[in-house]
This record gives C-alpha cells, structure tokens and sequence, in this order.
C-alpha cells in the first residue's frame, strides 16, 4: 500500500490519509473472513485479493475522479472527492474480497462488509483472530438496505 500511496497523484495527496485508514482498518478482518470464515472455490491469497483491491480501486477513481490536470484542468471539490474515494473503495472491496467466495459466502460477506462499513467492531462478533482496529472510519455513503452489496455499481453520472 505505501508503495501505491507514494506514486499517487497530486490530486489525491490530501486524500492519502483517508485513503491509508480504510485500507488499514478493513484489509485484514476482510482477509480472515476469507480464509477461515466462507468457502472460496479457488483459494485466494491475501496479496492477490489486496493486489485485486487495489487495482479495481484504482480503475475506479480514474473514472470517478478527474485525476491527470493536463487532461482534465478542472478538479473536483474536496469534500466530493472524499465521498468519491469512499465509494470506489467499498465497490472495490465487494469486487475483490467480497466476490472470492461462493453464494452462501456472499450471504455472510455481505452482512460483513455493512458491518464494517459502518464501523463496527467485528473480531467479537465472528470469531476472528485479528484485532479490531482502533479505529475504523465509518462510510460517508454506505449501501443502501435494501438488496445486498453486490447489486450496486458505479454510476458517474449519479454518484
């Protein structure tokens, strides 16, 4: 993660942290849900699905954010920004860590993800082995109830 963070562009910079805390808070209780918690049909490792998030995190601030100032002069607000970058993380995680496992995974991943999503500590409640963290930040826009985390997608226009 420090190594994407340091090659970030500028657009970001003022995000990094944001970006460091959800990554930080919610990668490992999201792995350990992984491999002990639900069946995955192809066992996964822990780089592979953070090499997944990452890279489905990153192909979704490209479309959300206007990241390169050459070809898009005009930035988008802070504050819009922050939401966008909350956004294409919790799409990214369903997409990577969420999308690993079969059905009757994605049943419990999807309570986990708005679990987490929404800040809670977790280790207690499903048994894990790591620590909660300290602090997990709480999403600006979670999921909405209805449904379960994977029928939404990105919408530029509407997000």
């Amino acid at each position: 993660l420090r190594s994407w963070l340091d090659v970030c562009p500028e657009r970001l910079a003022e995000h990094l942290d944001q970006i460091k805390a959800l990554f930080e808070s919610n990668v490992d209780s999201l792995w350990e849900m992984c491999q002990r918690k639900v069946k995955c049909p192809v066992p996964p490792t822990q780089n592979w699905l953070t090499t997944n998030l990452l890279h489905l995190f990153w192909a979704l601030l490209k479309n959300e954010i206007p990241l390169d100032p050459e070809m898009e002069p005009k930035d988008i607000p802070a504050k819009e920004k922050e939401v966008k970058i909350d956004n294409c993380f919790w799409l990214a995680v369903v997409w990577s860590f969420g999308a690993a496992t079969e059905s009757e995974g994605r049943a419990v991943m999807n309570t986990f993800i708005r679990e987490i999503q929404s800040g809670e500590k977790v280790q207690e409640k499903h048994g894990l082995i790591c620590q909660d963290p300290d602090f997990r930040p709480i999403s600006k826009t979670p999921f909405p109830p209805d449904g379960n985390v994977y029928d939404f997608y990105p919408n530029a226009q509407s997000n």
